[in-house]
C-alpha cells in the first residue's frame, strides 16, 4: 500500500505531506470542485441555477452519482461556452485557492446509457451533448488539501459554503448502481468514521482499474476551534482490484488509520 497525504492549515507556509507532490487523478473528488466552480460562475454571470441543479449537486456529492455530476458539468459548460471554457473555469477556481499544480484535460464524452432518461428530463440546453470528464483531471495531494482549506476558510463565499454543507451530509449509496456488489465499501469510510466527531466536510474518489492504476481517497475540509484545515489522503493498493470498488481493497482501512491518527491532533 502506498499512501499519499497532505494537510494544510490557516497560517501555515506550506502543507505537511507524504508523497504530496505526486499527480493523481481526481476521480469523484472532482465533484466538489465542479459544484464550487458552477456556483461561482453562476454568480459571476448573474444566472440563477435551474431548479434541478441543487438536487443534482446533492446527488453528485452525497451519493457520488455520475449522472447528476454530468448535469452539473452541462450547466457549467452552458455558462462557460463549452468544455474548454468549463475547464478554464475549474482551473481558475483552483488557482484562486492557490492550488496551481493541476492538469485539466478538455476531453468530453457523450453520456452513458443509464443517464439518458435522467438528462432528457432535465432543463439542459443540450442534455445528451458531450460533457467534460473532470474526473480524469490530475492534481497533487498538496493541491487537493489547499482547495479543501479554501473551502473550510470560506474563501469561495456563499458558493463554497453551499458546497461545504453538502460535503458534511452523511454519505448515502448511489441510486445509479443497480448491482449491489459493484460497491461494497461502507458509505461512511474514511473521514465519516475516523473524524465523525469533528463534523468533516468530505468527498471520496476512486477509480483507475482500467488504467491499471487504482487509487482511492478523500478530500476533507474542517473547521475546528476557529482554525481551518484542508486534508487529502489517498491510497493505492499493492494488487489491483478486479473492478473500481474500494471495498475490495485495504485502502479504506488505510485512509481511516491515517485520519484516526490525525483527528486527535486537530481536536480541541
Amino acid at each position: 500500500m502506498k499512501i499519499y497525504a497532505a494537510v494544510s492549515a490557516d497560517g501555515w507556509k506550506r502543507a505537511a505531506q507524504v508523497n504530496g507532490g505526486e499527480q493523481l487523478r481526481m476521480w469523484s473528488t472532482a465533484k466538489a470542485v465542479t459544484a464550487t466552480t458552477s456556483l461561482l460562475t453562476a454568480l459571476d454571470e448573474g444566472k440563477p441555477p435551474p431548479s434541478e441543479l441543487a438536487e443534482a449537486m446533492r446527488g453528485a456529492i452525497q451519493r457520488s452519482e455520475n449522472c447528476r455530476q454530468r448535469r452539473v458539468v452541462l450547466w457549467l459548460q452552458e455558462m462557460a461556452g463549452g468544455p474548454a471554457g468549463a475547464a478554464d473555469a475549474v482551473r481558475s477556481t483552483l488557482s484562486s485557492a492557490g492550488a496551481d499544480d493541476v492538469e485539466i484535460s478538455q476531453t468530453a464524452a457523450t453520456p452513458d446509457a443509464e443517464c439518458i432518461d435522467y438528462l432528457n428530463a432535465s432543463s439542459a440546453a443540450n442534455p445528451l451533448g458531450p460533457s467534460l470528464l473532470l474526473g480524469t483531471a490530475k492534481w497533487t495531494p498538496v493541491a487537493a488539501s489547499t482547495f479543501s482549506l479554501a473551502l473550510a476558510a470560506g474563501e469561495f463565499g456563499s458558493a463554497g459554503r453551499s458546497v461545504y454543507r453538502l460535503m458534511q451530509l452523511p454519505k448515502q449509496r448511489s441510486r445509479e448502481q443497480k448491482d449491489p456488489t459493484a460497491y461494497t465499501a461502507d458509505v461512511a469510510w474514511g473521514a465519516g468514521k475516523a473524524m465523525d466527531g469533528l463534523k468533516p466536510a468530505y468527498k471520496s474518489g476512486w477509480g483507475g482499474v482500467e488504467q491499471k492504476n487504482f487509487i482511492a481517497g478523500q478530500i476533507i475540509a474542517l473547521r475546528v476551534s476557529g482554525v481551518s484545515y484542508g486534508v487529502a489522503v489517498f491510497g493505492s493498493p499493492d494488487v489491483q482490484p478486479a473492478n473500481d470498488d474500494p471495498g475490495k481493497t485495504a485502502v479504506p482501512a488505510a485512509v481511516e488509520e491515517v485520519l484516526s491518527l490525525l483527528a486527535p491532533v486537530l481536536a480541541p
